[in-house]
């Protein structure tokens, strides 16, 4: 959710189901459990290193706009933050890994506390509120390792 590439990740990630606005925590969450429900191919309530490759794989690889190789390295960069999202280090993400960093940037970005953000919210929050993007780096060993 922090920022267009998130919105746009998540709409693909999902697949064709409606998916629920994302600027409201109910919205948060629904997409959250909608994005491991679609991708838990195992069935086991989480998602694996190898279930979340496959995903950004998959998706990366059914975009048409872009280069190849940007593709390729946005995926790379993606899959980098999957041991930072790893909380308990056990190799697989849980659905509270999943929606941990989402809520909080949310419950940073909602100054009003009236469970919507706005535009200017998220535009302010993009500067003040601490994201797993900000730390997401295409050149990092993690991401080398990757490819």
């Amino acid at each position: 959710m922090p920022s267009i590439l998130t919105a746009w990740l998540l709409l693909a990630l999902a697949g064709p189901h409606r998916l629920p606005t994302a600027d409201t925590r109910a919205g948060i969450v629904a997409v959250y459990r909608l994005v491991l429900s679609t991708n838990d191919l195992d069935g086991d309530g989480r998602l694996s290193r190898a279930e979340v490759a496959a995903m950004l794989t998959r998706e990366f690889s059914a975009v048409e706009s872009g280069s190849a190789a940007d593709m390729e390295q946005a995926r790379r960069g993606m899959l980098s933050i999957y041991e930072d999202l790893d909380r308990d280090h056990d190799g697989y993400l849980t659905y509270a890994e999943l929606v941990r960093e989402p809520l909080a940037f949310f419950a940073c970005a909602d100054r009003n506390r009236d469970g919507r953000l706005t535009n200017s919210e998220i535009a302010r929050a993009m500067s003040v509120c601490p994201s797993h993007e900000s730390r997401m780096d295409f050149d990092s060993p993690s991401a080398s390792a990757a490819r």
